[in-house]
């Protein structure tokens, strides 16, 4: 598609319904020959308007979020009190306390997005004595 030209309503409807009906994204872009931010642009579209007079429907699925607020919580309850866990370690608690199965991926992202970095690791065999630098 040429840039600037608008979707015919036809097409953005038939664009909503494959979605609707759980195609991905990749398979609707190989049979609507359109691009996929131009196809994420119209279910954003179609999800903040009023959904009722395209006749598709009103609910679009979306991914429900694996970490809650509440787990959230417990995931900087672990850290305050042991601040060196690993995130499988994590990922073991959340298993264990919570019933959250959520990936290793996940847990750095929702920590990243919470202001967490890396930490910084010692290693006595590296460590210059007279300069204290590495």
């Amino acid at each position: 598609m040429t840039r600037g030209q608008k979707l015919s309503d036809n097409l953005q409807n038939t664009l909503i319904h494959l979605r609707k009906t759980c195609k991905t994204l990749n398979e609707i872009v190989e049979k609507s020959n359109c691009k996929k931010r131009t196809i994420q642009r119209v279910l954003s579209h179609h999800r903040k308007k009023d959904q009722n007079h395209l006749g598709i429907g009103i609910e679009l699925k979306v991914r429900k979020r694996i970490i809650s607020f509440e787990d959230l919580q417990f995931i900087h309850g672990l850290l305050l009190h042991t601040p060196d866990m690993y995130l499988d370690e994590i990922q073991h608690h959340l298993d264990e306390r919570r019933g959250v199965l959520a990936a290793v991926s996940t847990i750095w992202k929702v920590l990243k997005c919470s202001g967490y970095t890396l930490k910084k690791v010692y290693c006595p065999f590296f460590y210059h004595r007279t300069s204290n630098t590495f």
